[in-house]
């Protein structure tokens, strides 16, 4: 999807106006976006936010050397997941450092991340199984079943094999089955 082949149209070949492009495409696509991010986010709406509009930065970034004969909701898409793992990696890291200081100044753990799940965006109950998930596990529940994306698309987005997106389906879909969830096998 990204350029370097002159011979396909970019985006904004010819349009000096990137704002006006990326403001339009965040009109078309910025709810999806946000929505994929919400799920990823484990309901929190703030970071939901931060990293869709992230999303958008990259795209008025890319603009330029993206295929236009792609379909930019993918490209979108990809970026998002690939910007919340990013992000929920960091946290964990945060976290842990922040449990240590807290151990040494001899707290027992770090306080409890608390996420208000949007019930517009999922039902409550899908909402907050998703959210006792690991990050990379929702990533890939919510790819394979609410966007609909093959294994291979999964891998390629998350930058994993898909041995390891299968491996990481089948532990999720072992968690949403204790919490009584009807599942079928990746």
């Amino acid at each position: 999807m990204t350029g370097g082949d002159p011979g396909k149209k970019s985006r904004l070949a010819g349009d000096p106006s990137r704002h006006a492009f990326v403001a339009e495409q965040y009109r078309q696509h910025g709810a999806a976006v946000f929505k994929r991010c919400l799920v990823m986010a484990g309901g929190d709406a703030a970071w939901a936010e931060d990293v869709t509009h992230d999303v958008f930065v990259r795209l008025a970034e890319k603009a330029d050397s993206l295929d236009d004969s792609e379909p930019l909701l993918g490209w979108l898409l990809t970026v998002a997941y690939r910007l919340s793992a990013n992000k929920l990696r960091h946290e964990r890291s945060l976290w842990r450092r922040v449990a240590a200081v807290l151990a040494a100044d001899g707290e027992s753990s770090a306080p409890a991340v608390e996420h208000d799940p949007d019930p517009s965006a999922l039902g409550p109950r899908l909402q907050a199984s998703l959210a006792t998930l690991p990050a990379r596990e929702r990533a890939v529940v919510v790819m394979r079943y609410l966007d609909g994306m093959a294994q291979k698309h999964i891998a390629r987005a998350l930058e994993c094999s898909e041995g390891y997106v299968s491996k990481l389906l089948s532990r999720a879909l072992a968690r949403l089955r204790q919490l009584d969830w009807e599942v079928d096998a990746p």
